[in-house]
């Protein structure tokens, strides 16, 4: 899993921005495909991490994380560009490199 700050995604990209805050269109919606090679991308309103997970469900639900299933890219390339989202910068791999400039351009 890659863990990230919603608000910080959103505001440095537009997609995540309508991905995480506007209502998803009826006609876009997909059939779950099968869990195995998927990346999930956990979200939460702050970077303190969840420490228990029980306490989750007595939390509000803006609190609460929020799963996304990424697809696209490979979870080297993903996590790679949320670092940089989150940071700035990021140290870039010669076998991840295409893949990261693609996603950036995608999510940028």
């Amino acid at each position: 899993p890659v863990c990230a700050v919603k608000a910080v995604l959103a505001a440095r990209s537009r997609v995540f921005q309508k991905m995480l805050y506007q209502a998803p269109s009826p006609q876009r919606k997909k059939e779950p495909a099968p869990r195995e090679n998927k990346l999930r991308l956990f979200l939460k309103r702050s970077s303190e991490p969840l420490l228990n997970l029980q306490n989750a469900a007595q939390q509000p639900s803006s609190q609460q994380h929020q799963t996304l299933i990424i697809e696209e890219f490979e979870p080297d390339v993903f996590r790679q560009l949320i670092e940089y989202i989150h940071t700035g910068c990021v140290t870039l791999q010669p076998r991840t490199l295409l893949g990261v400039m693609n996603a950036a351009d995608y999510y940028g």
